[in-house]
């Protein structure tokens, strides 16, 4: 990062057909505030946001991105990555209900708990330990528009986010997705 001098991981959202260019800025918009309103050694801080001023690759002028604190240890989801003793995972899930805490106390549910939104920052990462990402379905508990037509992860979404309730989401929502991710870290199927 060219103002702070460290690693960072640049997230750059990629059109959605099925999104306007508007509701794909709005919904950028909600999850950098989301996120960036949570300042938590284990969730992943983000350190700039904009647009985009110029054609990349893959990505025109205009199109958002974030830069958010570099994780060199990937995410949970890849190959070895999981926890292999029990208190490895008891740690791991220490440090995401901890992560979880301090975003509900602050009316913040992820709604997409799952390993690829678990990354591993290394201790020569700007701050080692296990960093929730990705709060693009977040909503906050105290908003009329929850924007929850997205469902998540089917494997890890709650009966609620499955059944489309939107009145009946919630902290628990997050919690039902730790359990199953709990259930696949000690099974070996996550």
């Amino acid at each position: 990062h060219c103002v702070h001098g460290a690693q960072v991981a640049v997230k750059i959202v990629r059109p959605d057909t099925a999104l306007s260019h508007e509701a794909l800025h709005d919904a950028f918009a909600r999850e950098v505030a989301a996120q960036a309103a949570l300042l938590h050694p284990n969730i992943s801080a983000i350190l700039d946001f904009g647009v985009l001023e110029e054609d990349l690759v893959g990505a025109d002028r205009g199109t958002p991105w974030l830069a958010m604190e570099y994780a060199s240890g990937g995410t949970l989801a890849d190959a070895g990555a999981m926890p292999t003793s029990w208190d490895a995972a008891r740690a791991l899930l220490h440090a995401l209900l901890d992560a979880l805490a301090h975003a509900h106390a602050r009316d913040v549910v992820h709604r997409d708990i799952k390993p690829s939104n678990l990354l591993l920052a290394l201790p020569g990462d700007l701050r080692p330990g296990i960093k929730l990402a990705d709060f693009g379905l977040a909503w906050n508990v105290g908003s009329s528009d929850r924007h929850l037509s997205a469902l998540g992860t089917k494997y890890y979404a709650a009966p609620e986010q499955v059944m489309g309730d939107r009145r009946a989401q919630g902290r628990w929502t997050d919690l039902y997705a730790v359990g199953v991710l709990t259930c696949a870290m000690v099974c070996g199927t996550a």
